[in-house]
């Protein structure tokens, strides 16, 4: 990795993001993995993920139960994890690495649903933890709320399931959509989910810059660049 390449970067930053935590109330629920990778959209500079235990009870445990069936971890792994206020240290390094990378330039964040889910979930959780992060909703990109506009304006390729019924929006209904190859079973680990994400906003950008996009400069494309 050349630092200095990096530093000297005029394309803006990205840390395209996921997490996968311990249940969908943004107010309560804790971190279990955050996967990101860092990248100008041309160059991959740094990617990693960062596992995490934020159980302080068997309560805990307990209420994340259906969570962990999603995301595929057992509490004994869980378990085993850094403490999560280390590890949300280690999330709020990211942001920094980031801001570094772009010449002190604020990244902008790029994931799917991250404005209503993952960042809300990052913020609470350093708030709890006394981790100071910057904030971000100026510079983020969710991709969901990109296709749902686009499947709204019919700007979206469609596709159906076996029995007729209209596929949503969905991470891996969109990978589908896009016909971007991909494992199902690995739908929930969060470097996967970042990288089909990445992969669907390539597939949108692709198509909204091609001759099949021509209404582009129309519906406000500043996220392309």
């Amino acid at each position: 990795m050349n630092n200095q390449k990096e530093l000297e970067m005029s394309n803006p930053v990205y840390i395209i993001l996921d997490t996968e935590t311990t249940g969908l109330n943004t107010n309560i629920a804790g971190i279990i993995s955050f996967s990101y990778i860092i990248t100008d959209l041309v160059n991959e500079i740094e990617r990693g993920t960062i596992e995490m235990n934020p159980f302080e009870s068997e309560v805990d445990i307990a209420n994340a139960a259906e969570a962990m069936k999603v995301n595929g971890y057992t509490a004994e792994q869980v378990l085993q994890f850094m403490p999560a206020k280390e590890g949300m240290k280690q999330i709020a390094k990211v942001f920094e690495r980031a801001t570094v990378y772009g010449g002190g330039s604020w990244p902008k964040i790029m994931g799917y649903n991250v404005i209503g889910y993952d960042m809300p979930i990052i913020v609470n959780n350093c708030k709890k933890y006394g981790v100071y992060l910057p904030k971000y909703y100026p510079n983020a990109v969710d991709v969901m709320a990109i296709v749902i506009g686009l499947d709204t304006m019919g700007l979206m390729p469609t596709k159906t399931y076996p029995d007729g019924k209209k596929m949503g929006n969905k991470l891996c209904e969109n990978v589908e959509k896009f016909g971007i190859e991909s494992d199902p079973s690995k739908f929930h680990a969060s470097m996967y989910d970042v990288e089909m994400t990445l992969a669907v906003f390539n597939a949108i950008k692709n198509k909204l810059t091609s001759n099949e996009g021509d209404a582009n400069e129309d519906i406000g494309c500043e996220w392309l660049q």
